[in-house]
């Protein structure tokens, strides 16, 4: 029998109906009636009077009871208007003294606004992986230490001929006396050997933290730290004359300048600043030898190809028989310029190609990619961002028969972790050589600087 829930109230049902049961496997029905009507509804009443008494619903005068709306949200609402809540439930935000407050569902967003927000800023909130790459976003070109021949050290320095034993008038009379003997002058330079070095290491805690965490590794650190050295080293080579070695490699801006022309130019700062090896370049026994073909200015002008083409000719004479294994040296900014003088010339060439830019630049050849010059006579143009530059990059012409590196002991990893001889527990590792500039024949070799 269907028993409605109003008349229950009113009292139209015997009071001993049963209005609760649970399961009871041992009755036919599995069934077994727990409480009877009357304990129900006073079960009720108790619970309402309750209710009033602790202030969580009203009494009113015509006998109805509201219940608090926070506390009971589906209270007497129509299962349509239940449906609502239930598709946009409210939402419980616990307090810090332990209590909570039940946000409207129709609101949710604006008290949602009053409490803290949650962002990748907070502690702790969001641990981004890395990964143990590094990005090395200092300079780290090395292209004109690259190009320099490596030749083994074996000897501390060489001896120059600075005045020749016989320069003309080589012819003698018939039957004429034997002439009295001549013989070259001879100059001895000291090259010697300069240290190359530095040093890294990573505690031995952060080296095993590496292995598991996002972290830079060791052979990460040493791989950037090589990188710098190479760059530091390919600075030290390309420094400027008025800059004195020290414990560095001689630089190539020294080797490619000049006393005969010294003065001519402001950038040097002393005439010592331009000796080659300690060997005075002031001196008229050795300024004819030991000079370099230089082409300076005491105001900075632009770049013309006659320039080029008469450090070219000046240098020619050195080189004896063999005209190849020579490069240019200068700055990526100044190969602009220079293509460009290059680049007006007329062309007869049929090809025409355009730069592709899909997946990265496609570098291409001919007019649509415009004139880049990387050859000049035949040799390459190498470009190094280190050259020394007054309002634009000096330009070298260096022979590699007679410059390059002199090598002691090729750069090579030492490493360690014994902290019994380090006195840390730590790994540690050095990058170590041995070597020196050289360069026997300055006269085969020259500079452009003092260019707009």
């Amino acid at each position: 029998m269907k028993y409605d829930g109003h008349d229950i109230l009113r009292g139209k049902y015997n009071g001993h109906i049963t209005c609760m049961s649970e399961e009871d496997q041992d009755t036919p029905w599995k069934y077994r009636s727990t409480e009877l009507l009357d304990s129900f509804v006073q079960a009720g009443k108790d619970g309402l009077a309750d209710a009033v008494q602790k202030g969580v619903a009203d009494l009113h005068a015509n006998g109805t009871i509201t219940f608090d709306r926070d506390l009971f949200p589906y209270w007497g609402d129509p299962m349509s208007s239940i449906r609502g809540l239930m598709r946009g439930p409210r939402i419980m935000l616990g307090e810090t003294d332990g209590s909570t407050t039940l946000v409207p569902y129709n609101q949710p967003m604006d008290t949602l606004a009053q409490k803290g927000t949650i962002n990748i800023a907070a502690t702790g909130a969001w641990n981004p992986i890395y990964g143990a790459i590094a990005v090395i976003q200092v300079a780290q070109q090395q292209n004109v230490f690259a190009a320099l021949p490596k030749r083994p050290y074996n000897k501390y320095g060489f001896r120059v001929v600075s005045a020749a034993a016989i320069s003309s008038s080589a012819g003698v009379a018939e039957g004429s006396q034997v002439a009295s003997a001549v013989t070259p002058t001879y100059v001895e330079v000291d090259v010697g050997q300069k240290d190359v070095a530095t040093v890294t290491e990573m505690s031995t805690r952060l080296e095993l933290v590496s292995t598991r965490d996002d972290t830079i590794t060791f052979n990460g650190n040493a791989q950037v730290v090589f990188s710098n050295l190479m760059n530091a080293m390919d600075t030290d080579l390309l420094g400027d004359a008025d800059t004195v070695a020290g414990y560095n490699v001689e630089s190539l801006d020294r080797l490619t300048d000049s006393y005969a022309t010294y003065g001519t130019y402001s950038d040097v700062g002393t005439a010592t600043d331009i000796n080659w090896y300690n060997t005075v370049r002031s001196a008229a026994a050795t300024t004819n030898y030991w000079d370099s073909n230089f082409y300076g200015a005491t105001t900075d002008r632009p770049l013309t190809l006659s320039l080029i083409d008469n450090l070219y000719a000046a240098c020619y004479p050195y080189w004896g028989s063999d005209l190849g294994n020579k490069i240019w040296v200068t700055t990526p900014g100044q190969s602009v310029a220079w293509s460009f003088l290059e680049g007006v010339k007329q062309r007869f060439g049929q090809e025409t190609v355009a730069n592709t830019y899909t997946q990265g630049v496609q570098p291409v050849i001919g007019q649509a990619g415009g004139f880049k010059l990387s050859t000049y006579n035949s040799w390459p143009i190498i470009l190094d961002y280190n050259v020394q530059s007054d309002t634009s990059g000096r330009i070298m012409l260096l022979d590699l028969n007679h410059t390059g590196m002199l090598v002691g002991r090729p750069i090579e990893a030492i490493q360690g972790n014994n902290p019994l001889y380090l006195q840390y527990y730590l790994n540690r590792l050095a990058f170590y050589g041995i070597m020196e500039t050289y360069g026997d024949l300055p006269k085969s070799c020259g500079k452009i600087m003092d260019l707009a």
